[in-house]
């Protein structure tokens, strides 16, 4: 008798029959297309800044589907960030994300930090935009655990908005 391998409660008999390669490999393509599963919480900012803090002189809100980082005084640490606990050492990481807007001048930066300092070279847009710039940056992990920073650079008035902020596995 046959076996079809698309039921599932059949994959466990089949896979001892001619199918078994076939499965392994499938389960394989499944475990690849979940290991580069999105590791950044609320990143599209789709109904909220839920998962995000704001730091210092910084607020942080929702505005039309995207976050908005004001600054509301001066002094250093003005971002939003988000820490994430659950990387591997020695794979490497692709992390996108876009610059929608600057009012009031001076510069949207993006940061990457572990305990050891800053991994990545900062981002930024230094001039007033109204129109989406796309960063796409990959890095080895080599700490378990990264804090991602959404930010103004220097206190002024202004705001900078970011938007579809993304974390797989390369």
């Amino acid at each position: 008798m046959r076996q079809r391998i698309n039921r599932g409660i059949r994959f466990a008999r089949a896979a001892v029959g001619p199918y078994a390669t076939k499965i392994a490999t499938k389960k394989y393509a499944r475990a690849t297309v979940l290991g580069k599963r999105e590791l950044l919480k609320n990143g599209t900012f789709d109904t909220d800044t839920a998962g995000w803090a704001a730091r210092a002189a910084a607020t942080l809100s929702w505005e039309a589907q995207k976050a908005k980082v004001n600054v509301t005084g001066s002094g250093g640490g003005i971002q939003s960030d988000q820490t994430i606990p659950a990387l591997t050492v020695g794979i490497q990481y692709r992390v996108q994300w876009d610059v929608i807007g600057i009012t009031g001048g001076y510069a949207g930066n993006f940061g990457m930090f572990d305990s050891t300092g800053q991994i990545n070279d900062t981002q930024e847009v230094t001039t007033v935009i109204d129109t989406p710039v796309r960063f796409d940056q990959t890095f080895t992990a080599t700490q378990t655990s990264i804090t991602i920073e959404i930010n103004r650079r220097t206190a002024s008035t202004g705001d900078v908005y970011f938007d579809n902020i993304s974390l797989k596995q390369a």
